[in-house]
This record gives structure tokens, sequence and C-alpha cells, in this order.
């Protein structure tokens, strides 16, 4: 595991600040400054919400890289600069909505190599999904646990972790 490229991990509930604070810690880090988005357009609003996202890190980000299955890929071929990944949830959502569900995903293990062996910094953000009720249905229940896990392999691998509850960020692992 690479210990000497950061790797930043910030995690919390929805409008919990999550994106803004981790753009805001992008900046800090050496262009180009790649933004990995891993959401569709699968819906007007989806695309509003895309397009208000854009609007917001104009001139923040050297370009955008759209990739909703193997953003680990992507990870693996940048050599410079640093990536803003937002966000983990809707690449885990993606991967059960295209495959079913599975007990593993070779989309997300190619993730966690890409992660492990890192050459450039990378700012991560990752919904916390697991602390409301108990879901109804098997699927959910399973999205949850499997989501939970993946924050934790991630969690386990990054340099510093953040938490965002309504926009107080607090540093749990590491430093800023």
């Amino acid at each position: 595991m690479n210990t000497s490229i950061p790797l930043i991990l910030i995690v919390g509930g929805a409008r919990s600040g999550k994106s803004s604070y981790g753009e805001t810690i992008a900046l800090t880090l050496p262009s180009p400054r790649r933004y990995l988005a891993t959401a569709e357009r699968i819906d007007v609003e989806m695309e509003n919400r895309i397009a208000i996202h854009r609007k917001q890190r104009e001139g923040r980000f050297s370009g955008t890289v759209e990739e909703p299955l193997h953003p680990g890929r992507v990870i693996t071929s940048v050599g410079d600069g640093m990536i803003y990944l937002d966000c983990l949830t809707v690449f885990l959502g993606n991967l059960m909505h295209y495959t079913g569900l599975q007990d593993s995903y070779e989309q997300l293990e190619e993730l966690y190599s890409a992660l492990e062996d890192r050459k450039v910094p990378l700012v991560v953000i990752s919904n916390l999904v697991g602390e409301g009720i108990v879901p109804a249905d098997r699927l959910s229940r399973a999205y949850r646990d499997m989501h939970g896990l993946m924050n934790q392999r991630v969690a386990s691998m990054a340099t510093t972790m953040i938490r965002m509850t309504c926009g107080i960020p607090q540093v749990l692992k590491g430093s800023l």
C-alpha cells in the first residue's frame, strides 16, 4: 500500500458538504486536477444535477472524466496531478444496476487495486448509507451492507479520512 501519496476519503450524509469541502481540498493538490465522475445522465433531474455540479467546479479542474463502471482504470492511467473521485456511492449503485446483485464485483476489486497502487493524490467522496433504518427489501439491504464494507476498505487505505456533518469537517484519521 502506498502511504506516501495522499488518499483523502470524505464521507457523510446527503447534502453534508462532502463535495464542496473535497473540491476545496483538491485545490491544494498538484495540477492537473482531474474530476472523475461516476454519475450518469439517466433522466432530466440527473442532467440538471450534473449541469449544476459542472458549473460549480468551473475553472477548478483541468477536465472531467465520466466513468460509471471502471473508475479504477482511470486512476491507474493517470501519472501526474491529482484525481477527485465523486462518488463511490453512485459507482456501487451503477455496478448493482448494470450487473445485478453479486457477492463481489470485478470493478470494485479493480478500484481497490488502483487505490492501493496510486501514483497521484486522490480525494474520494462517499456517502454514509447505513445509519438509518434497516431497509425493507433484500436488494437495498445488500447495497447498504456492501457499501459499508466498501467504505471500510477504502478507509483502511486512506491517509486521511474526514466525516462531514452539517458542513463541518471532522478529521477521523490522519491530518490535513
